[in-house]
C-alpha cells in the first residue's frame, strides 16, 4: 500500500512468487486521503481466518459520518470492494483522523481486527473492533490527547499466547500518562505513568507481542 504526492492510495498485490515482477498487480487510486496533516493516513491488515484484506484510511471527506474509510479485498477476488465509512460517534461533526493502526487477532478461527486512530480535530484517541462484517464497539481511550504533539502516540497489538487479548496503548493530555485498554469481547481500561511524574510528553509508541506468551 502506497500513498503518493497526489494523496491517492495505490494497492499492490502479489500472487505467487513475489520476486517476479509479473506476479504483482496494482489498483491505482484506491482511495484519497485528507490533506490537512502530514501524518501517516492509512494501514492494512488481513483477517486471519479468511485471508481477506482490509485497508483503512483517513478519507478526504467533509461528511460528519465519514471520518475514516475502508475497503475490503476478498481472498478469492482480485478486485477491491466499494468504499465504506466509519463514523467517530464521539463527534457530531467531521473529524480529521491521523495514524490509523490495525492489528489482527492471531487465532486461526478469527476475523477480528482492532483499529486505533487519533482524532486531530478533537484530540481524541479511539478504538474500534472489526467483527468480520462491520466496525463496532468503539472505545474512546482519551478525549484530551493534547500532550502528544500530534505524533503517533498510540499502538495496538494482540497477545500471541494466553487469552489472546487485544491491547491498545494511547497517550493522554497528562505528561507521561498512557491509557492501556484490552479487548477480550468487551473493553477494560487502565493507565500507567511512564516516567514517574516527570514533565515529559509521550509522542511515539511502539508495541510488540512476544511470540510465545502473553507478554508484550
Amino acid at each position: 500500500l502506497t500513498q503518493g504526492m497526489d494523496n491517492d492510495l495505490d494497492a499492490y498485490v502479489c500472487d505467487g512468487n513475489c520476486t517476479v515482477a509479473s506476479n504483482w498487480s496494482v489498483t491505482n487510486n484506491l482511495g484519497t486521503v485528507e490533506t490537512t496533516t502530514s501524518a501517516i493516513k492509512s494501514d492494512l491488515a488481513f483477517e486471519t481466518s479468511t485471508g481477506d484484506a482490509l485497508v483503512v484510511y483517513s478519507v478526504d471527506s467533509i461528511s460528519a459520518s465519514q471520518d475514516l474509510a475502508y475497503k475490503i479485498l476478498s481472498a478469492t477476488s482480485t478486485t477491491w470492494g466499494s468504499e465504506q465509512y466509519i463514523d467517530d460517534n464521539t463527534s457530531a461533526s467531521n473529524t480529521v483522523q491521523q495514524w490509523p493502526s490495525l492489528a489482527r487477532n492471531p487465532s486461526s478461527t478469527s476475523e477480528e481486527i482492532i483499529l486505533v486512530a487519533f482524532d486531530d480535530t478533537g484530540n481524541d484517541m479511539n478504538a474500534w473492533v472489526w467483527s468480520g462484517s462491520s466496525w463496532g464497539n468503539q472505545q474512546e481511550l482519551t478525549n484530551a490527547a493534547t500532550a502528544t504533539n500530534n505524533e503517533k502516540a498510540l499502538a495496538v497489538a494482540y497477545e500471541k499466547g494466553g487469552a489472546g487479548k487485544g491491547v491498545v496503548l494511547a497517550a493522554t493530555g497528562t505528561s507521561g500518562s498512557v491509557i492501556n485498554a484490552t479487548w477480550n469481547g468487551s473493553w477494560s481500561t487502565g493507565s500507567f505513568d511512564t516516567n514517574g511524574g516527570a514533565a515529559n510528553d509521550i509522542q511515539w509508541i511502539t508495541l510488540q507481542a512476544e511470540p510465545n506468551s502473553a507478554e508484550m
